[in-house]
């Protein structure tokens, strides 16, 4: 009951969700244990012949998405005592909102479950939940604390607002002025996309630039203006955004000198969100 209570923001337009690059490691991701069907009670597997599922995925990827909401707290809310940050971070990473996270993903449809309880088990929250844990403990396991802390920050900012908005309610408080209540950088024209980019050019360690421009003259090549002009005013059009004067702004953002994703929208941040998600999408993220 309390969970359907927790005033989480939508969950919209998420993140790119990291792609776990070796074929052994994602299978065993997405393998849950009833697939083996092997005993749940021993205390130990064989060196040899260690369980091909991923419940010690799940387990690790506990510990990992716990220490990743506790430094994004730490960053948000310096000042908050360890008692309301335990309750926030339980509100973040509490099963229905882990699920909910899973299914937005997609994760459980690529489950591998056994014949006869594949129906129930992949609409299970629980197991979602289980699922979406796993997936984080092998993002860690292939690459590492950095690149799932930069997707998990992006992905839980908003959230992490809203439970600590609820947990000041329960204190007595009113909601922190300060504290972003919707999420910021998510939407379709808030920058999602930008916010997990620039996130993983930090951890890569790559030089980037923007360029801010009329969205005519985003790819700067003359004989494609009239079509890049055609495109703004089907922009206006489709977001109602009225006639040619109204602005409609281009962004290019290149990589070590490289263009890597253009984009337009009808706010300079609008527009880097577009060139953000075509530069991920070249830098081989899902999106």
């Amino acid at each position: 009951m309390a969970a359907a209570q927790f005033p989480s923001p939508s969950i919209g337009d998420l993140p790119p969700l990291p792609q776990i690059q070796g074929d052994d490691l994602r299978k065993r991701v997405f393998t849950h244990r009833s697939f083996h069907g092997r005993p749940a009670q021993t205390f130990e597997d064989p060196l040899g012949d260690i369980s091909p599922d991923n419940e010690k995925l799940e387990h690790l990827g506990d510990s990992v998405l716990n220490l990743a909401v506790t430094t994004l707290l730490e960053e948000m809310y310096p000042g908050l005592k360890v008692g309301p940050a335990s309750k926030v971070r339980a509100r973040i990473v509490e099963n229905a909102h882990l699920a909910q996270l899973s299914v937005k993903y997609a994760l459980p449809e690529g489950l591998h479950v056994h014949t006869t309880q594949a129906m129930a088990l992949r609409n299970t929250p629980s197991i979602a939940a289980d699922l979406f844990e796993a997936y984080i403990g092998g993002v860690y396991t292939e690459q590492g604390f950095a690149v799932v802390q930069a997707w998990l920050q992006a992905l839980l900012r908003p959230h992490a607002a809203a439970a600590y908005d609820h947990i000041r309610a329960q204190h007595g408080l009113s909601p922190a002025g300060s504290a972003p209540s919707t999420p910021q950088g998510l939407g379709p024209t808030d920058g999602g996309h930008l916010a997990f980019f620039n996130q993983q050019l930090q951890v890569a360690h790559r030089h980037v630039e923007w360029r801010d421009l009329a969205a005519e003259q985003a790819l700067a090549v003359p004989e494609e203006l009239p079509q890049l002009m055609a495109v703004a005013e089907a922009y206006r059009s489709a977001n109602a955004l009225g006639n040619k004067t109204t602005p409609v702004w281009g962004a290019q953002v290149f990589l070590d000198g490289t263009l890597y994703g253009h984009g337009i929208g009808n706010t300079k941040r609008a527009a880097k969100n577009e060139a953000a998600k075509q530069a991920l999408s070249k830098l081989g993220f899902s999106v």
